[in-house]
């Protein structure tokens, strides 16, 4: 009898010792698919508010990133011009003269960080048709109605473009132009909250 009771409790302590690792293993495991956190991208704190957010970034390659990046400042350029003279509203012509400002300012940079970083790549120089076409409509637009639609293009556009260099700060292989999206990507943060501000007031 004895000799059972020997038996049986070394066999249990066998089945708990092969079961002890599995149960230490589980907490361990992760599930397919799971996502991972993303490294912090220069130009916007992680969760930070109107920032694009990390489960929007995409690997963005130097050729679409300089095309992108200059239609854009064509694009705000050519709007805030159109805005300072079609706009009645100081705040909104405030916001155009800075956009001119700096968007001029970006394209700059971005000319001579191609030269910098030996990237042969040649950015735009007049507006893709669906830039145009924006263009456009704001030109047949005027008044309030012109106000509303400029604030809401920049709100869109600044989002858009916020993700886009945030995207190339963090994935893109030209170290000069990495640099150059995450300081740009700081300014458009701040045209982006600007532009939020200017539509909560536009109604």
């Amino acid at each position: 009898m004895k000799y059972r009771i020997l038996v049986s409790a070394i066999a249990a302590t066998g089945a708990l010792a092969l079961a002890t690792p599995a149960a230490a293993a589980g907490p361990e495991m992760t599930t397919p698919g799971t996502t991972t956190d993303v490294p912090p991208t220069p130009g916007v704190a992680k969760g930070e508010p109107g920032g694009a957010g990390a489960a929007s970034l995409q690997n963005v390659d130097t050729k679409t990133y300089v095309q992108k990046a200059a239609m854009t400042d064509l694009f705000e350029v050519q709007a805030g011009k159109l805005a300072l003279e079609k706009s009645k509203d100081k705040n909104i012509r405030k916001f155009a003269e800075q956009m001119v400002t700096d968007h001029t300012t970006t394209t700059t940079k971005l000319q001579a960080a191609l030269k910098t970083g030996d990237v042969d790549v040649s950015p735009p120089t007049k507006l893709d048709a669906p830039h145009a076409a924006k263009l456009k409509e704001l030109t047949d637009a005027s008044g309030a109605e012109f106000d509303r639609t400029y604030v809401q293009m920049q709100v869109a556009g600044h989002q858009e473009a916020l993700r886009l260099h945030q995207s190339y700060a963090s994935s893109g292989d030209n170290a000069t132009l990495k640099a150059l999206a995450g300081k740009t990507a700081e300014l458009v943060q701040h045209h982006l909250d600007e532009a939020k501000a200017l539509s909560g007031n536009s109604g």
